[in-house]
């Protein structure tokens, strides 16, 4: 009789183990966590015809006396994020929030009939919202956790200029809304319970539309003679401080 209860007992024990190894595979235990994190890193930008614009504007400003040194091409932006990423069950990882995309790149430029030279900023960037899903898998007793998601991003809102004090035509333009296509893979560590700091390294392809005016619907061709548009499709490394609400 005690044989028997003995062997039923190891049997219950073998099956609740199966159960628990079924029921939690290897890598799928983080799950049902929300981050809120706030990041900060720097990419690259193509540019695209808006280099046009670029060289055209100098042009146009070397034409009325101007000299200038340089090309305020955007190649470079810092990068900021605010995003939202669910580890849902069974690996899936769902991510969305706002990234902020910002060139700041400068040239010098001497008015006519000065010997003093000035700055020329062009300030230009983007507001983006991506939507990505992927999988996840967590190590270490979920304390790492790598993640790779793709997906759609839209603009929604560019703008784009450049300035000088001298300058009299410092026209602002900007885009609305335009689709693209964004993908990361991430590195979170969890600190705690309550807190982990990620690291992302994410290729986005999109460019803006058209840019207009402030004032204006139609697209701006003034120095180009054709649309004006940004290429922010490059490559980003960012690092992120994140909140796990659950």
């Amino acid at each position: 009789m005690r044989g028997t209860l003995a062997l039923c007992f190891a049997l219950g024990i073998g099956m609740c183990a199966s159960s628990a190894r079924a029921d939690d595979p290897w890598g799928s235990t983080f799950r049902n966590h929300l981050a809120i994190a706030l990041g900060f890193g720097y990419g690259t930008v193509s540019g695209g015809s808006y280099d046009n614009y670029v060289q055209k504007y100098n042009a146009a400003q070397v034409a009325g006396g101007w000299n200038i040194q340089g090309e305020a091409d955007p190649t470079a932006e810092l990068h900021a994020s605010l995003a939202l990423t669910y580890y849902a069950p069974y690996y899936i990882t769902v991510r969305s929030g706002a990234e902020v995309a910002y060139f700041q790149p400068t040239e010098d430029g001497t008015p006519p009939g000065s010997n003093s030279s000035q700055i020329i900023t062009n300030y230009g960037g983007a507001v983006m919202i991506p939507i990505l899903i992927g999988p996840h898998i967590s190590f270490a007793g979920d304390k790492l956790v790598v993640e790779l998601t793709v997906g759609p991003t839209f603009t929604a809102y560019t703008s784009a200029g450049l300035n000088a004090s001298s300058l009299s035509d410092n026209k602002q333009l900007n885009g609305d809304l335009a689709v693209g296509v964004d993908s990361e893979l991430g590195l979170r560590y969890i600190v705690s319970k309550s807190f982990s700091v990620g690291f992302e390294l994410g290729y986005r392809s999109l460019k803006s539309a058209q840019l207009h005016e402030n004032d204006a619907n139609t697209p701006y061709v003034n120095y180009t003679g054709g649309p004006v548009q940004i290429d922010f499709s490059g490559f980003r490394g960012l690092i992120d401080l994140a909140i796990l609400a659950i």
